[in-house]
This record gives structure tokens, sequence and C-alpha cells, in this order.
């Protein structure tokens, strides 16, 4: 709750308020943050969802801002979409369905010291990086804060969060869920907490989980996941006029990183809801409000009820204020009551251990789930809502946190009331221990005798809480004589000193950052595996296109005005989702797919600076060293850089999933093998100029019980390769001297090369016969050879010998054809360290892009040189196609080698009109051998291409 609000509830809506303080939410939400798989150290997540990449201290950062407070300055927001802004972005976000709020300094002064602002004394924790407020955990924070908002009318001063912009509200009306009783209690305003956090109309409708179009929480575990898909995959063209502008894809970019801050302060919101069914009071619905003034003062409820908040919220910023300094210290309890409660918990006398150590050193183990309602309850739907019905054994197997924290603490005003668990006090399954004297709230030092009494907890039962004896905490305590500080009344059945409230936050708060942590994983226990096809190879753009390149620095194909790009992806796909042992039964319970769909999603920046005749990419001439010693490198000049400085997307057509069979996996044990998927970009083509380029896939729909989950996989590819291909019979290589000699009319004559076959790791994926004349021909006098110009996409290359075979299958009529070629390449990288420079944290200069994976944390950008060869800009692959004197097509020196270099080029003549196979044909075919290599020789052929492609060093063979 916000300290500085002051809440006039009327009678019939004040029987609701707050549970953990928002100091304590924002606490317990970066410690399940730093528990959950989703935390910076763990790097499978982070390389999943695409995360490494981003700035840990300020990830969702964008290059076209839109929100100015003192909070950001650089336009970090968040989305705030109507709740039956469902189907997708079918309909364009605009005021009518989506706003854009921007993060605010009250929800940072709210968080723990060293992400706060507030001024800290030396010798304290350190600041998590240059802006802790608006890193990933921060974002969770954020939700677990905004989460206990109030209508604008409550706050008596200016520190408050920005108003609800679908309408004011107050959002701790519905923060209240009894798992006995499946309701929210006595308070007339409201839904159940569990409604409210998850979204949908009826969380106990089986596996349907039908969503509530109507619903004013914006920020449930739905419009998380919601948040979540859209986050990986919007893209939208606008039309003009829009709210949002027609800035295009840099637009894009910054609403996805707004959409990822969606993600995670609706995950917050989540949390704070499930960590207030850790609250007794909550998971009871027992009303504790409170006012601070006026005439609705009469509806408050009395000190010893609103003491468990104010006393736990107290114990933390106890610990929070001894790191500030004075004068910029967090309050502990209510404002408007501070000094009393200050002198109640602060008496010296009273014997207690308030450090907050038990919650965060004694880590409670993440329970796991089937669906995401489970983590608040594990009642059935069917199960007796009357209390009176429901068997004391069958109430104790329940594993969600609110029948924990239901079944095993009393509250002040529920100790001998119709809940059968804890029993009353005098039941004989209590022990009851030395009498001491306590605090009792309301009561003042008492008197009193602990009672004992063994929690049921079916999830970890043999856990090591803290204060326990012989496996029993002490929840309550009774009264040994009257109150010498009130009138007298002696004190029948129990009472709770703040000993009792210590043990339950002691066991409570444990409870609350494992289940928050143990959710946060279940929301992101989706995995896709990608792996590359037989033929290594994910794409092939034809280049030989003629095309242009627009202002923007997009190729443009001419003749169809589209964007020049890979239009198909094959990718080999499985599901690694792990099943799920659920906590309480041990039941496992399969994460395999059912109704769905599946859509790649390629990420990348460009190189604005391409042209056509690659004069827009980094050089390299031919140097005799190996690698790492390079040839001269020549920078290409460009006024809009080689690197544009947001990220972009294409996204395929969809896929439908219709079973396990279209994507296998889910079961554990063995894996069942990848199946090919070929991926549509054709609508939304993956630029050729693509730098930075990941691929994703997401798949959307049943997963395991939960009928809308989500899947994803990430690979890392290279950039695209430039192939060239070209007619070089103006030279011919000899086998005896081993070198090169001009073109003998006679015997070796320069010639027309009418067809050319391309294959990769022996299956066909470019043919190239013309109709009409020779496809590249070669005018001995003008020296401007034809060119079959491609671009592939390659993997990572992951050890210094991996490279990527080709053959290159020349046709020439009549016979006989030039030999065939088996290049290979380790393929070209362009990417940077991540996606985001700043002007005062800028690119670095461009290196050679090394085999070895760079330094964790290092800034970094590496952009591979395409060959130049015989004057001309070919590719990194640039195999000539020429005759040899030998039989078995091994390939000659470099053309540009010493001491016989070739002639240089005054120009290239690239074809058009070629078949690409690797787009056109649904199974690609195996690549076509010469009639005139026998079986010993096309087997030579395959095993050298398998060698290449595991890593075993043949380089020598390729030059």
């Amino acid at each position: 709750m916000n300290k500085s609000a002051c809440v006039a509830f009327l009678m019939l809506g004040a029987n609701a308020l707050y549970g953990y303080e928002m100091p304590v939410h924002a606490r317990i939400t970066q410690e399940a943050f730093a528990r959950s798989d989703l935390t910076v150290n763990a790097t499978e997540l982070f390389l999943r969802l695409g995360f490494d990449r981003l700035d840990a201290n300020h990830p969702f950062q964008s290059t076209a801002p839109t929100c100015t407070n003192p909070d950001t300055g650089t336009g970090d927001a968040y989305l705030d979409a109507d709740g039956g802004w469902l189907v997708g972005f079918s309909v364009p976000p605009s005021e009518n369905n989506v706003r854009r709020r921007c993060t605010l300094d009250y929800e940072r002064r709210l968080m723990p010291p060293q992400f706060s602002g507030r001024p800290r004394k030396p010798n304290t924790p350190a600041q998590p990086g240059s802006t802790p407020q608006l890193r990933f955990e921060a974002w969770l924070m954020r939700g677990a804060i905004r989460e206990d908002d109030l209508e604008q009318k409550y706050f008596r001063t200016a520190d408050r969060p920005d108003a609800d912009p679908w309408g004011d509200q107050t959002r701790v009306f519905n923060h209240f869920y009894n798992p006995v009783k499946n309701e929210r209690g006595t308070p007339l305003f409201g839904i159940e907490s569990i409604r409210w956090a998850l979204g949908e109309d009826n969380p106990f409708s089986g596996s349907t989980q039908i969503p509530d179009p109507t619903r004013h929480n914006h920020f449930s575990y739905l419009d998380a996941r919601r948040a979540f898909y859209f986050a990986l995959t919007y893209k939208e063209t606008r039309a003009p006029g829009q709210v949002f502008p027609a800035l295009g894809p840099r637009q894009d970019s910054q609403i996805r990183m707004n959409l990822w801050a969606t993600t995670l302060k609706s995950l917050g919101h989540v949390v704070h809801l499930l960590q207030d069914q850790a609250s007794p009071q909550h998971a009871r619905s027992e009303p504790h409000n409170h006012t601070c003034t006026g005439a609705s003062s009469f509806a408050n409820q009395d000190f010893a009820t609103r003491t468990y908040e104010n006393f736990i919220n107290y114990r933390l910023t106890t610990e929070f204020n001894a790191q500030v300094i004075a004068g910029n210290e967090y309050v502990a309890t209510n404002d408007c009551e501070e000094a009393f409660w200050l002198g109640e918990f602060g008496r010296e006398s009273i014997n207690r251990n308030d450090s907050t150590a038990t919650w965060f050193n004694l880590p409670y183990p993440k329970p796991k789930f089937s669906v995401q309602r489970k983590f608040f309850t594990t009642r059935a739907a069917n199960d007796p809502t009357d209390p009176t019905a429901l068997p004391r054994a069958t109430l104790n197997q329940r594993a969600g946190l609110g029948d924990y924290s239901n079944r095993g603490f009393y509250t002040q005003d529920s100790q001998n009331g119709d809940l059968a668990s804890p029993p009353p006090p005098n039941s004989p399954e209590f022990v009851v221990a030395t009498a001491e004297t306590l605090l009792v709230p309301g009561l003042g030092n008492v008197r009193v005798q602990g009672l004992f009494w063994p929690v049921p907890d079916p999830v970890e039962p043999n856990f090591p809480n803290a204060a326990l004896v012989n496996g029993r905490a002490p929840i309550a305590s009774q009264s040994q004589w009257c109150s010498i500080a009130t009138p007298v009344v002696c004190i029948d059945g129990s009472v709770l000193s703040l000993r009792n409230y210590n043990q339950m936050a002691d066991m409570l708060v444990p409870r609350a950052i494992a289940y928050s942590a143990g959710l946060i994983d279940f929301f992101f226990r989706g995995k896709l595996e990608i792996e590359p096809i037989a033929a290594k190879l994910f794409g092939v753009v034809d280049l030989g296109q003629p095309h242009t390149v627009d202002a923007g620095g997009y190729p443009i194909i001419t003749a169809t005005n589209k964007i020049l790009g890979f239009e198909k992806i094959r990718l080999k796909i499985r599901n690694l989702t792990v099943p799920i042992t659920e906590s309480g039964t041990n039941v496992v319970v399969p994460q395999i797919v059912g109704m769905g769909k599946l859509v790649a999603v390629a990420r990348y920046h460009r190189n604005p600076c391409y042209k056509p005749d690659l004069s827009g990419e980094r050089t390299m001439a031919y140097t005799a060293a190996p690698q790492p010693a390079l040839g001269v490198i020549t920078e290409p000049v460009c006024p809009m850089g080689v690197r544009t400085d947001y990220q972009e997307i294409s996204v395929s057509a969809e896929l439908p999933i219709t079973s396990e069979t279209d994507l296998p996996g889910g079961r554990g044990g063995t894996v069942p093998a990848s199946i090919d998927k070929t991926f549509d970009f054709s609508a939304d083509p993956i630029p050729v100029n693509a730098t930075d380029l990941f691929i994703q896939v997401v798949y959307r729909g049943q997963l395991g019980e939960e009928t809308d989950g989500i899947a994803v996989g990430n690979l890392d590819v290279q950039e695209p390769t430039f192939f060239a291909a070209w007619n070089n019979t103006d030279y011919y290589f000899s086998e005896i001297g081993n070198q090169w000699l001009a073109q003998n009319p006679m015997s070796f004559p320069a010639r027309g090369v009418d067809g050319v076959a391309v294959c990769a790791v022996g299956q066909l994926v470019y043919r190239y016969i013309p109709e009409n004349g020779p496809g590249l021909p070669f005018f001995v006098g003008a020296l401007t050879p034809g060119v079959v110009r491609l671009a592939f996409v390659f993997g990572k290359r992951s050890v210094l010998t991996t490279r990527y075979p080709f053959r290159v299958n020349p046709l020439m009529l009549p016979a006989p054809s030039a030999q065939q070629r088996l290049p290979a390449a380790p393929g070209q990288e362009r990417q940077a360290s991540r996606e985001i420079f700043t002007a005062n944290d800028p690119l670095p200069a461009p290196s050679v892009c090394q085999f070895v994976a760079p330094v964790a944390g290092s800034t970094y950008w590496c952009f591979d040189p395409i060959q130049r060869r015989r004057g001309q800009n070919f590719g990194d692959v640039a195999q000539p196609i020429y005759y040899t004197t030998g039989a078995n097509g091994a390939n000659g020196p470099d053309v540009d080698a010493p001491p016989n270099p070739h002639t240089p080029f005054p120009g290239l003549r690239v074809r058009d009109g070629g078949v690409n196979r690797f787009n056109e044909d649904a199974v690609l075919q195996t690549c076509p051998n010469p009639t005139s290599l026998s079986p010993a020789e096309i087997r030579s052929i395959e095993l050298r291409e398998e060698a290449w492609s595991l890593g075993i060093d043949l380089a020598a063979s390729s030059n």
C-alpha cells in the first residue's frame, strides 16, 4: 500500500485492503527474479529470448523515445492494452485500444535501496549498474509496486502514480481469495484475486482457460502472455493519421521494446497477487483496512488486525533505512500512524528477532505446477466450498501458496471461526510452551505461552523452517492473565504476539519468493530447438535479380518493388520443453503441443551501405598468409554507416500445428528427432543486407495443460554469405608445373558457360540454364565475364575448421564442360555484441570476426570482408569456372596468387534468370554429378563435403 494514501472507504466497500507493503513486495520480487531462470546469470533463457544482446542496465531502451520524465530520459515506456484486444495486432495500436505509459520515479523510490535512487551511506550493497531502476528485475518490481494502485482521489500528496487511462480504480479491492471457500470474502467491490491475477473468466474451467474480455486488469497473466508473444513477433504497417506515427521499422522496434517491458511489468503484477496469498489475511479474506483521517475512519479495523503488514514492512524498512542517509528514509508503517507503530515495534523489552536474513538465506525450493492457477491453489473445480465438508486430509494435500497460508496460520479475527485448520487453540494437536512476556498488539506486554503446531506442507514437508521445535511452529499464543493496560477483561482462547507474526513471515516470505520464482519459470518454460537441415543451409537468394537500393538502405527488386531477401527459411525443429513434475504429488505432466501455430522470426539490423555491385561491403584483397593474417581490407564509404542502430524483424507466415506429430518432443527421456519445417517469408523477406541475424521460432498454443502456452527457440546464424561463380576460361590450370596459363584456343578455349548447378552438402539449391544463348558468356576482348551471384545463410561456425562445402557444376555445349569444382567457406559474420550503442558508448570500429566467442561482456563489432579478385567484388566464396589438365577437378591456386596473377576484369555481367531450387523444391534434390565422374570420384567428393561440414581440416584442399 502507498503510505501517502488516505483511503476513505465506505462501509459498503471498506472491507478490503493490502497484504504485504510495497517495499516488501519489491524486495520479494527482486529475490524471486534472482532465483528464477530469468536471472541474468541463467544464460540459456537469456539467449533464447534474445536478452543477452540487451544492456542489462537498460535493456528496453529505444532509439525512438516517446516518454519524457526524470526517471528515464530516454523514452522507457510500457503499453497498457484494452482487455478485449486479444486477437493480435490486426487492429493497430491506437488510443482506442492501447496506451503508452511511462516509468515513474514513484516506482523507483519504493524499490530496495540500491535501486531506489535514495542517497545511501558508504559500505552499503553496491548499486547494480548505472541505471538500476531500468534493469530486468526492476521492471518486475515496478509491476509488484503498481499492483497496489489506488484511485487518484485517495492520495494526499503529489507523490502518486499516474492514473489508469482506462478509468481510475482501486486495485486492492481485488486482492483477496479464500481457496477453501473459493471466494473473495466480504468486500462488495472487486473480484477474487485469482481471477484478477490470471485474467481468466473462470480459472477452474479446466484446460480451456477462457479469457475475461471485460477485465479491468490489463496486467494479468493473460496480458503478460499476450505481450510476450507480440514482443517476439510484432510488426505492422501503419496508415497515415494513426496515433502511433508511421515511423516504420524504427517505431516497430520501439513498440517491441515497450512490449518486453509490459511483459515483465505484468508478471510483476501477477507475482504481487501470488505473494498476497502468502498473507493469511488475504488467503482468509480478513479485512484489515484503515483510513488516516476523515468521516470514514469509523470503518477502520482495530490496531491488532492491522499489525501484520505494518510489522513486516517495519522489519524490512528498518534494514533499508540503516543504509540510507538521514532524511531519505522509507516510511516504515502507515505514515499517518508512524509514531504509534514505531513506538510499539521499538520497545526494547520485547524478546524477538527482527532480522530478515531468514527470508533470503534459507531458500525454499521452487515449486512446479502444470498450470498457472495451481501456484495459487490446487483445489479442484468440484471441491466443496463448505469448510465443514472438506476433510482435513484433503485440505492438507493442497499445494498452492494460498492453500498453505490459509490452513497453516491464524489471523487476528479468524482463530475460532469456520475454518477447520489450524484447529481451535484448545486442540490437543498443540504443544504449549513456557510462558513469557511478549507484545500482543492491542493489549501491550502480556504474559503468554506459545502454541506450537506442525504446519502441513506437502510440497517440502521437511523444509527446515526457522524457530521450529520438534517440527512445530509457534503460530499463536495463549494469555495467562488479564491485561493491566486495558480494562480488566480476561482473554480467552489465543492471541497473536509479535513473535507469532515474526514466525509467520519467516515461514511465508521464503515461500512467497519461491512460488514467485516458480511462476516466472513456468511462464518462460517453453523451449524449442532449432537446427540446420542436412544441407547445412537456411536460405538462398539470387543476387542476379536486377535491384536498386532505396533511401532507407533497403535492396529493392526492380520488377516487383519487393525487398530483395530470403523468402524461404528451412529449419529442423523440436520441442525441448521439460516435463513438469508437480510439487506435492510428483505427477509427471508432459509438455507436448496440441492445437497451435508456429512462426519463424528473423531479427536483424541492416547494412544500409549495401549496393548491388557489393561496393558497400568491406573487401579484402588476396593474401598468401592463412588466417588470422589478412590481406588489405578496404572499408566502404557510406554516410549512413554499415549498421542501423535499431533492431528489425521479418515474420514468416504461420504454420498450423495440430498435434505432437507436427512438433515432436516435450515428453522427456529420449528426445525424438527434429522435423523439417519450411517457413515462408515471401510477404516479409529477410533483407540480403541483414547484419546481426538471429532466427527465432515461436510456438503458441496448447503446451502441456496450458491452453495458450508459448515456446521459443533461438539460433544465432551467420549473416548472408555472398557467393559468386564466374566464367574464368580465359585461363586454365595446368597440373604440370602447378600453374595458370592463358587460354589455348585449340585445347582450352575461352567459352560460354551454358548452365551452372550449385549444390550445398550434396543437395541442389540453385540451377542456372537460360533459354537463349550462353548463360555465362565470356568476351575475351572486353574481359567482362558472366557471373552467378547468390547469398546464403549458414549456421554459426563452431570450430576453426568448420567449412560449408559447395559443388559448382558447369554445363557447356558442346562438350567438354569445365570440371566440377568443390569450394568451401567458413561463412561470413557481421555482428555486434549488442543491439543498441549510444553516443556515449559508440559502435566500435569493425574487425574481422574470430573463430572463438568474444570475452563475455566485451564490446565488439565484427564485419567479415568479401573477397576482391581480378579487380572485382565477388563474395566470401569466389569460385572461378575453368578448365584444368587433370581429371579430378582439384582447385588451382588463387587466381590472384603470384607469380602469375590473372588480368583484372574491368567489369562483370551478373546474370538473372536462374531457378532458386532451395525455394522452389518441396524436397531438395540430390546434386547432379557430371557423367564424366566415376563412382569413386563421386564418393571422394561426398566424403570431402562431410569432412568439411564436420570441422575436419581439409582446408588445404579447398584453396
